[in-house]
């Protein structure tokens, strides 16, 4: 049987000769259509695909799939175990630009530099309301505390702030930075000038931002999914300031597009507050594609030297 690879992701020269070299051909989303099911053997994806049951029951050959990226929700991960299919993703490939782009969000916000540069563009030049604040003396909670988290402890550790790092699956493997300790859900509750989530999507995280929980008003920012942080909770929090801004690269109605007007409305109504959104872009960097290939090019030789 031909090996035949779906490729539905931007994927690096290096990943594609790591393919080709293992007797695969690569068949991208272009020419999907025209490959018969069952010679698709492995899927290389980044939410282009959904690898769900009905999915999984019509590719019947289907050995690995391969997620360019952090998120598994996307993956029936249990069905997969059930046909013995392999599943890897790079969650590291992505850490140091999600961390990164969080870290940029939250320094545009306080300085008022988004809001402050389309003034100018509009020929105006305005100083007093743009004054801006510093991140010295803030303390910052990061719920979820894997990767990118971590990498975000350490872009935040030459600042003078206090890091309260909670994970649910907390182990003595995880760095802690010079200004970064473990904390408890209650504690950066009570304590958090600006909170940051990063968790993956899963039925316990869905909706689990509620701004009412934080006893300080505070900046919330939001890299992992927008169903975490829903819209509603945002805007809530907003109207009754217990938000002072936000920054999200994600959000809860992104794929629904072309926007409809209920979604348009959604974002026109945040905008009108001190938010600095982006379209899902954190872990898109030019680097990062590079090193979540190479993630999942390790996890693939590791399962092919398996199965010799």
């Amino acid at each position: 049987m031909s090996k035949i690879v779906l490729v539905a992701a931007n994927i690096s020269k290096e990943f594609q000769n790591f393919l080709q070299k293992k007797a695969y051909t690569i068949c991208t989303c272009e020419n999907y259509s025209e490959i018969d099911a069952d010679k698709i053997i492995s899927v290389v994806t980044s939410t282009k695909i959904i690898i769900n049951k009905k999915f999984i029951n019509a590719h019947k050959n289907l050995q690995w799939v391969a997620r360019l990226g952090s998120g598994l929700e996307i993956i029936d991960v249990d069905y997969c175990k059930t046909k013995n299919i392999f599943v890897c993703n790079s969650p590291k490939g992505i850490a140091q630009s999600v961390a990164e782009h969080a870290l940029a969000m939250l320094i545009a916000l306080q300085k008022n530099i988004v809001h402050s540069h389309t003034q100018v563009t509009n020929n105006l030049w305005i100083r007093e309301p743009n004054r801006g604040w510093e991140l010295e003396g803030k303390t910052i909670g990061l719920i979820g505390y894997g990767n990118t988290a971590q990498a975000f402890a350490k872009l935040l550790s030459v600042f003078s702030v206090s890091v309260l790092a909670y994970d649910i699956n907390w182990n003595t493997t995880m760095p802690l930075f010079a200004n970064t300790q473990k904390s408890t859900l209650k504690n950066i509750y009570a304590k958090a000038d600006i909170v940051s989530y990063h968790v993956p999507l899963l039925q316990s995280t869905e909706n689990y931002y509620d701004a009412s929980n934080f006893a300080k008003q505070h900046i919330l920012i939001n890299t992992s999914r927008g169903l975490v942080c829903q819209t509603n909770q945002i805007l809530t929090g907003l109207k009754t300031k217990h938000i002072i801004g936000a920054c999200l690269d994600v959000l809860d109605f992104e794929n629904q597009q072309p926007f409809n007007l209920k979604n348009q409305k959604h974002l026109s109504n945040l905008l009108k507050f001190n938010c600095i959104i982006t379209p899902h872009i954190a872990g898109y960097s030019h680097n990062a594609i590079g090193k979540m290939c190479a993630e999942l090019q390790q996890h693939l030789s590791m399962y092919f030297s398996s199965k010799m």
